[in-house]
């Protein structure tokens, strides 16, 4: 079975390239252009394997979305994409270590292999 992916992403064109990039390859993807938007999906269903998550997506304060998400995501693997490297995104935001972490721009096949090193390659 696929794994179903939660994909939080504001900018128009990198979530329709990256979200096709991850339907080809056999994974189903929920779309959220806002964090209103993503929270309502989460209180909805739990039903993610994946929660990938844009750290400057509009419509909350830089940590609710992060705070929100564990609460309503607990136990599901999560990577987290930003303008930001690495160690400005760790100081702006309060992410889990554990979670995965790319900085924009990365190519594709860089994000599929981490999703895949997440979830697994689709059945």
């Amino acid at each position: 079975m696929a794994a179903t992916i939660l994909f939080i992403e504001d900018n128009d064109a990198l979530r329709e390239i990256l979200a096709a990039a991850l339907e080809q390859r056999g994974y189903s993807v929920v779309h959220a252009t806002s964090a209103h938007e993503a929270l309502d999906v989460l209180r909805a269903s739990a039903a993610f394997d994946l929660l990938i998550v844009d750290l400057e997506i509009p419509g909350r304060e830089d940590h609710a979305l992060i705070a929100e998400n564990r609460r309503h995501a607990q136990g599901i693997p999560k990577l987290y994409i930003s303008g930001f490297p690495l160690i400005d995104a760790q100081e702006r935001y309060d992410f889990p270590s554990e979670a995965s972490f790319l900085a924009k721009p990365f190519g594709v096949a860089e994000f599929l292999a981490t999703v895949r090193s997440l979830v697994g390659a689709p059945a």
